[in-house]
């Protein structure tokens, strides 16, 4: 068994990755979405370009000496999001995405917190019968999702 397939059974495995969490301010959410889908291959068995992406969140922070701002006496609060990626386990993947990332990001100090853990994947043999499968259902379309221009 591989470092990366960990558990393999007949119908799923689980693939050890890195998990990124980036925290964005909302107005800018959608240049970093896009700069992450160029810039970052996201896979997850045959799709691609996959992320989560939570809302409405609050950052907040006070600017300290050395901070572009400079030192303030308030503490700021911005309306956020939430970017959730997969990568492969792998140093260079990562190395690369933080570049990535980082290039793409408008805080001087972004917010990406690292974790290792472990992706299911289904794999080609999923059961296609499955009633609770989004296309065996009468409201596939909306689970399925909204088509956006690549």
């Amino acid at each position: 068994m591989s470092d990366d397939e960990m558990i393999s059974l007949e119908r799923f495995s689980l693939q050890k990755v890195w998990i990124l969490n980036v925290q964005t301010p909302d107005v800018a959410l959608p240049e970093l979405i896009s700069a992450i889908e160029c810039g970052i291959e996201l896979r997850q068995g045959n799709y691609s370009r996959c992320m989560y992406v939570r809302r409405d969140g609050l950052t907040r922070f006070k600017n300290e000496n050395g901070a572009h701002g400079g030192a303030e006496d308030v503490v700021r609060q911005v309306t956020s999001a939430e970017i959730i990626i997969t990568l492969p386990y792998e140093p260079q993947r990562l190395t690369a995405a933080l570049h990535c990332i980082a290039e793409a990001h408008v805080h001087e100090e972004p917010t990406i917190h690292i974790s290792e853990g472990f992706s299911f994947l289904a794999g080609p043999d999923a059961d296609r019968t499955n009633q609770n499968r989004y296309w065996n259902r009468a409201d596939s379309a909306t689970i399925h999702g909204e088509a956006l221009i690549p």
